[in-house]
């Protein structure tokens, strides 16, 4: 798991909420598959909403792009995102996500999911993000711009809203390289890469993990 904070600086959160509040949620069983018609109790936008187009793409961009999701991810192709609004009583229960999503013109692996927080934590109670992990459970409470990364492989759920909203946009990348295992190697092995470049300049040492990381990069990814 990565949480990112401050993915979205202040202007930019606050024109895409502005967007949000001009768009229509309706009940969000709909994009839950079989199981979410009876673990997932949210709203969500239509994909049919005229404002969709634009803000699906605000996100993508926006999440894609970044430097530190560019590292973790690795991202190849991304799928439709979800805006979710969670008020009092909203849950959605343990699941896993599909490991594939059809588009139109492709087929999306989903290796990691990710959750952009949308409004302040303190302004909802609730509605926390629990992955359950070998050593237990991992509870995520982002604040408002900032996303987390988890493996969608994860049984996770969020927890009843308490009071207050919480909204957030959701989705899935499919990574140039599937292993998890190979994608945190190249994680950490970038990180020091990265290090040494900014430390010392081009050093002998940075050219050797630099050789290293891009032909692992080239070693595990897939076209």
């Amino acid at each position: 798991m990565l949480l990112i904070p401050g993915l979205l600086d202040a202007a930019r959160l606050a024109e895409l909420n502005q967007l949000l509040d001009g768009a229509a949620f309706v009940p969000g069983q709909f994009s839950g598959g079989t199981a979410g018609t009876f673990i997932k109790d949210n709203l969500q936008i239509s994909p049919r909403d005229p404002l969709y187009p634009r803000l699906n793409q605000f996100v993508t961009q926006a999440v894609l792009s970044a430097p530190a999701v560019q590292a973790y991810a690795l991202p190849s192709r991304a799928t439709p995102i979800n805006f979710a609004r969670y008020g009092a009583g909203n849950a959605y229960g343990d699941h896993v996500d599909a490991a594939i999503h059809p588009l139109s013109n492709m087929i999306v692996r989903t290796d990691l999911s990710f959750t952009l927080f949308l409004c302040p934590a303190d302004e909802y109670g609730g509605g926390e993000l629990v992955l359950t992990e070998s050593g237990g459970e991992r509870v995520v409470r982002g604040n408002a711009g900032d996303v987390v990364l988890y493996e969608t492989g994860v049984v996770h759920r969020v927890n009843p809203v308490t009071a207050g909203t919480r909204r957030v946009a959701v989705g899935w990348i499919q990574s140039l390289v599937a292993s998890h295992e190979h994608r945190a190697i190249l994680y950490r092995l970038g990180q020091a890469r990265d290090r040494l470049l900014a430390g010392s300049g081009r050093t002998p040492e940075f050219e050797a993990v630099n050789y290293s990381y891009e032909n692992l990069l080239r070693m595990f990814s897939q076209p």
